[in-house]
């Protein structure tokens, strides 16, 4: 909880989308993002009333120095600058996207975000009975060394890998350099979406049906797209090169952009514009009939909804 006497905010250093957008001049000086967080009183790691950044890198061996954002220098300075190398800096980009994706959950909802309980085991009649309340949500910024960022519902945390870039198609990334999916914007704010709509009902992750997995995996899509709009100097650089038109592909739609390309994926990860059939020149509209892989099934509700959103604020910036 914030003392009286505390400031409102905490101003932190990110990377507006993830650290691609730096190595191109028409998107390097915006891409150094400063956002204001809720103060609260926090200890090394970042650990504040919601989340644990516990940064460990089993591949590595390795334990990293927790950073402390309630250092003199560091709140001078908005914390730490940008950076690939900094692994402090990765600890504070997860802390401040995660807490932003938070405080807009709290906003649209009128409440307090909580995270799912830790029950006994599933073979257990008697399980729920016995649960256990998790006050913080642990983000884990090197867990994993593969192309991989998820969250975890039995240790109810965020875990995070790194891997190196394929040799080739790699777009604005070096051939064979390394990639942390915790300095990707979307991705952070995906996996953080995903935590918080397992406490809003724990059921949605079961595979009930083939919409259960699309719709979770839609909603976090949704989630950090929208979110690329509290980004005020990104979204007027990038409505500038648009000329308004938000119905082309950019930064503003892409979601995951390094991290696609990496993965030879020729952009990025996914997009909230909807593919186009060759043979007709339009959306396939019977896809809802045969795609049933999570993501690619809730790639079509995401393209609806940021259609929507495109067709009702488009006219705003054009008047």
């Amino acid at each position: 909880m914030r003392e009286p006497s505390s400031p409102a905010f905490r101003r932190l250093r990110v990377y507006a989308f993830d650290p691609s957008a730096s190595t191109d001049l028409r998107t390097a000086t915006m891409n150094a993002a400063v956002i204001k967080v809720p103060w609260e009183q926090l200890e090394a790691g970042p650990t504040g009333e919601y989340l644990e950044v516990i940064d460990v890198d089993p591949a590595s061996d390795a334990f990293y120095e927790p950073v402390n954002l309630n250092s003199p220098q560091l709140l001078a300075q908005d914390g730490h600058a940008p950076s690939e190398g900094n692994p402090q800096f990765h600890q504070q980009m997860v802390y401040a996207i995660g807490m932003t994706t938070i405080r807009n959950f709290e906003r649209a909802l009128g409440r307090r975000v909580l995270w799912a309980w830790r029950w006994a085991r599933k073979d257990d009649l008697t399980a729920y009975k016995r649960r256990t309340y998790i006050g913080k949500l642990r983000i884990h910024p090197h867990a994993l060394r593969e192309a991989n960022a998820y969250y975890s519902p039995q240790k109810r945390a965020l875990l995070f890998g790194y891997f190196r870039a394929s040799g080739e198609d790699v777009g604005n990334n070096l051939p064979g350099g390394m990639i942390f999916s915790c300095l990707s914007h979307d991705i952070i704010a995906h996996e953080m979406s995903h935590a918080i709509l397992d406490g809003m009902h724990r059921m949605y992750l079961e595979p009930s049906n083939p919409d259960s997995l699309a719709f979770h995996e839609a909603f976090a899509d949704i989630v950090a797209l929208l979110q690329h709009f509290t980004m005020p100097e990104a979204v007027k650089n990038q409505i500038g090169r648009l000329r308004g038109d938000l119905s082309q592909r950019s930064l503003l739609s892409n979601l995951a952009l390094q991290f696609g390309q990496a993965i030879g994926n020729y952009g990025a990860l996914r997009d909230g514009i909807d593919k186009i059939d060759r043979a007709t020149g339009l959306p396939d509209a019977r896809a809802i009939a045969h795609v049933t892989e999570p993501h690619e099934r809730g790639a079509i509700l995401v393209a609806a909804v940021f259609d929507a959103f495109v067709t009702f604020i488009e006219p705003v910036w054009r008047t």
